[in-house]
């Protein structure tokens, strides 16, 4: 996921958006509605900064006026991508209301629900994609790049026994290292008797 723009190379349309500064976004759509597909050099829309910034005015405003929020980013993250890794709850919300992909793979195969910032906000995401297939709804299942997936790339799993896995797995590495500076210590002892 690409980073978030502060400071001068922010245009006032960004700023705004960066800010939730409504009055001022207003004003900017008031004078020309298309701003709304503007992109910045990261391939962000004025949507994608909103969303990573949890400007909810903001958001609600550009998707009133028509912003898309199923566009990637470069990197192919949605600005549901970027409001998740934040845990913009409001704004998650938001965007699911008008339809923004749940389950869209990024460029590097990531969900929202991966790149969530707290296990809230995977919690919330996990009930939006339930409520939508019990409505029949699409959920977003996909890759951004446009690559095919197949069955394995969307395979559960269990968190739970992955944490155990990887918990066994340090508690392995420190016993190795342990024996290690063990086994170097007493050739160190061993050394220093000889002399």
């Amino acid at each position: 996921m690409g980073g978030k723009k502060k400071g001068p190379q922010l245009t006032p349309l960004f700023e705004a958006c960066d800010t939730d500064d409504l009055d001022a976004l207003q004003e900017i759509l008031a004078k020309d509605k298309s701003q709304v597909k503007t992109l910045n050099s990261d391939g962000w829309t004025p949507l994608h900064q909103a969303a990573y910034a949890g400007a909810i005015d903001c958001v609600q405003e550009l998707i009133k006026a028509g912003a898309d929020v199923r566009a990637p980013c470069r990197q192919g993250d949605t600005p549901i991508h970027y409001a998740a890794a934040q845990s913009n709850h409001d704004v998650i919300k938001a965007l699911a209301k008008a339809g923004s992909p749940l389950e869209l793979k990024d460029k590097d195969g990531e969900t929202p629900y991966d790149v969530a910032g707290s296990r809230a906000t995977k919690k919330l995401i996990t009930e939006l994609v339930e409520a939508r297939e019990a409505r029949g709804q699409d959920t977003g299942r996909g890759r951004a790049d446009g690559e095919e997936d197949d069955a394995e790339d969307w395979e559960e799993v269990d968190e739970g026994a992955l944490a155990a896995e990887e918990l066994e797995a340090l508690r392995l590495a420190d016993a190795e290292a342990a024996a290690q500076d063990a086994a170097t210590g007493s050739k160190a002892v061993k050394a220093g008797r000889r002399k």
